[in-house]
């Protein structure tokens, strides 16, 4: 069931059934264009489709990709600068890119991608159109958009692997962004805390990306024990909310005793170790 809601005066307009259990959701209100990936509820491969709306009439779907994923769909995303470009994630370990003016599936799948095990996040690295994929088994690659010009090769992707000893953690949470600067939100609830680590992209080829720990901003305590499930870093308030499996959503803003600004990144992994048995760099309120 896939509602949609008038904000301004709390009113569901539509809601359309895929009579299927709904595991992803994605929407751009201005192209009236509404996208749902659909839950394998079975053990072993099974259809599970991605479906479009247009919102003006949501009777029956627009577009309906049944055949391009074989497990739960764990996201979907568009990119602001190829509006037409869908990207659905699965646990089937697939990265599917459908070009949603193409009506017909077969048509309409512009690329696959295997990241090798099922995955948890997908997504473009904005502004780009490179493509990123973060594994259940806390692995995270790179991929390159497939260029339309036939005899341009495509870059071999940019292979993490599992990031944990790496990052200095126990889980990826997903990645994000603080205004226009990426970053792998990572956690140890071992420890009772979650990081931000900046990724940049250099210049040693097309999908040169790498992290940066010494520029990890810290959350100490975090959740406590319990896993953090996302992230989100509200730039004009300068605040950062994470929700966890505690069942809480808190909101973290730098501390006055640590003076960082959310935007600018820390001292090194080392010196934070310190910080944390004297004060928190972010504290929650």
């Amino acid at each position: 069931m896939a509602p949609v809601w008038r904000s301004m005066k709390n009113k569901r307009l539509i809601t359309s059934v895929a009579h299927k259990l709904v595991s992803s959701l994605v929407c751009d209100a201005e192209r009236n264009f509404i996208a749902a990936g659909i839950e394998n509820p079975e053990d072993g491969p099974n259809s599970s489709p991605v479906y479009i709306w247009d919102q003006r009439n949501p009777s029956a779907p627009l577009r309906s990709y049944v055949e391009s994923h074989t497990d739960t769909v764990t996201n979907l995303s568009l990119h602001p600068s190829h509006p037409t470009l869908l990207l659905s994630s699965s646990t089937d370990g697939l990265i599917n890119i459908f070009d949603t003016a193409q009506a017909d599936e077969d048509d309409a799948l512009y690329q696959v991608v295997n990241h090798g095990s099922a995955v948890a996040h997908a997504g473009f690295m904005y502004p780009s159109t490179d493509i990123y994929a973060i594994g259940t088994d806390e692995t995270i690659s790179f991929f390159a958009l497939q260029s339309q010009k036939e005899e341009e090769e495509e870059p071999a992707p940019k292979v993490w692997g599992d990031v944990r000893e790496g990052l200095g953690c126990e889980y990826v949470v997903d990645l994000g962004w603080i205004g226009q600067q990426a970053c792998v939100a990572a956690g140890k609830h071992s420890e009772n805390h979650l990081n931000l680590i900046p990724i940049s992209k250099g210049s040693n080829g097309p999908l040169d990306y790498s992290f940066d720990l010494d520029k990890s901003l810290s959350f100490v305590g975090a959740h406590g024990e319990e896993i953090v499930r996302d992230a989100f870093t509200d730039v004009y308030t300068n605040t950062t909310y994470t929700c966890g499996e505690d069942g809480q959503i808190r909101a973290w803003k730098p501390s006055e005793e640590g003076g960082m600004d959310a935007g600018e990144g820390a001292g090194s992994a080392k010196k934070r170790r310190k910080d944390k048995k004297e004060k928190a760099r972010f504290k929650p309120y």
